[in-house]
C-alpha cells in the first residue's frame, strides 16, 4: 500500500473504528488514546519490544508502544503525525518490528517525519 493510500485508509476508519479494534494492548490502547485526543500531557513515545516488556521501568512506562502488528504500527503513524504535543520519541531494545513488515516500519517512520514538533529522539538497545 503507498503511503497516500495507507493515508487514506487510516483517515476513513479512524472516526469508526474502536481503540479496542486498533490495538489489543491495554498500552498500546492508551497511547493511541493519547495521541488521537492529541492529549496535551502526552509528550514522549517509546517504542519497545515485547520481549524485553517484563524489564522496562514501570515508573517511566507511559507512553510505551509495542508494536503488535502492520496494523497497530499504522495507527500508531497515523496519529502521531497529527500530535501537536509529541516531543520525544525514544526507541527501547531491539526486535520492535519484528512483527512489523519493512513496508509498514517505512510507513511509519514517514508519518512519525511529519511530525514537526519532535525535539528529542533516542535509541537504545
Amino acid at each position: 500500500m503507498t503511503s497516500s493510500k495507507a493515508a487514506d485508509y487510516y483517515n476513513a476508519l479512524a472516526e469508526t473504528t474502536s481503540i479496542e479494534a486498533m490495538a489489543d494492548n491495554e498500552d498500546n490502547q492508551w497511547v493511541l488514546r493519547s495521541l488521537k485526543n492529541n492529549d496535551k500531557d502526552f509528550s514522549r513515545l517509546r517504542l519497545c519490544s515485547l520481549d524485553g516488556s517484563d524489564y522496562r521501568e514501570l515508573d517511566d512506562a507511559d507512553g510505551d508502544y509495542f508494536p503488535g502488528s502492520c496494523e497497530e504500527l499504522g495507527w500508531l503513524g497515523h496519529f502521531a503525525k497529527k500530535s501537536a504535543h509529541l516531543k520525544e520519541f525514544l526507541m527501547y531494545e531491539s526486535n520492535i518490528f519484528k512483527k512489523c513488515s519493512e513496508e509498514s516500519v517505512d510507513r511509519f517512520f514517514e508519518d512519525l517525519g511529519k511530525c514537526s514538533h519532535i525535539k528529542k529522539m533516542d535509541f537504545s538497545y
